[in-house]
């Protein structure tokens, strides 16, 4: 539930960050954005998982769902590196359209690897954590938008991907998935 925690956290940085960026000069020295600017940068977060929820299911049953976990890790490190690194307006909108895409694609493994991983007496207790984890990510995030620097909010975003990857490379795949993809012997 990593992930979800993250797309909370990403949501609060737009919220706290975003207007920071409106100022001259700004934490990261770009020229300020207009009301419009931030306008589309929200909707960045909601625009980018429109073309890729279509696949997810695909994603899931072509590489698995540790694979997709795994590889949903890279748009959201890039979009919190962008966030970091974004020397203008269309580097920041990209990173906001790569944050909604992770958490897109997040919402619809972490359920699913869940569902297929854990027995049915803390599959209800494990699903209603993401939602826990994603509400927490949002907090969190108002938080450390008022005690801590754009970089700093930011670095704290770019670690958080790493540990996800670190922490899902060492979790097995699904036996689901293994089951339909006819690798028997990897379900023991």
């Amino acid at each position: 539930n990593l992930p979800s925690l993250v797309g909370g956290l990403s949501y609060g940085w737009t919220s706290t960050m975003l207007p920071l960026l409106q100022k001259s000069p700004n934490p990261t020295d770009i020229e300020p954005l207009s009301d419009s600017e931030v306008a589309l940068c929200v909707l960045g977060m909601a625009l980018g998982p429109l073309f890729v929820i279509p696949f997810c299911a695909s994603f899931c049953e072509k590489f698995g769902r540790r694979g997709t976990g795994l590889a949903v890790a890279i748009p959201i490190a890039v979009c919190w590196l962008l966030r970091l690194l974004g020397s203008n307006f269309y580097l920041i909108l990209t990173a906001q359209a790569l944050g909604g895409v992770g958490d897109a694609v997040s919402t619809f493994f972490v359920p699913l690897y869940v569902t297929e991983m854990v027995s049915d007496e803390i599959r209800g207790k494990l699903g209603c954590f993401m939602v826990f984890s994603f509400q927490v990510g949002v907090l969190t995030g108002y938080g450390l938008g008022s005690f801590l620097s754009y970089h700093w909010f930011t670095i704290v975003g770019l670690i958080l991907p790493i540990f996800h990857f670190g922490g899902l490379y060492l979790l097995p795949e699904t036996p689901v998935y293994l089951y339909r993809k006819n690798r028997l012997e990897e379900t023991r």
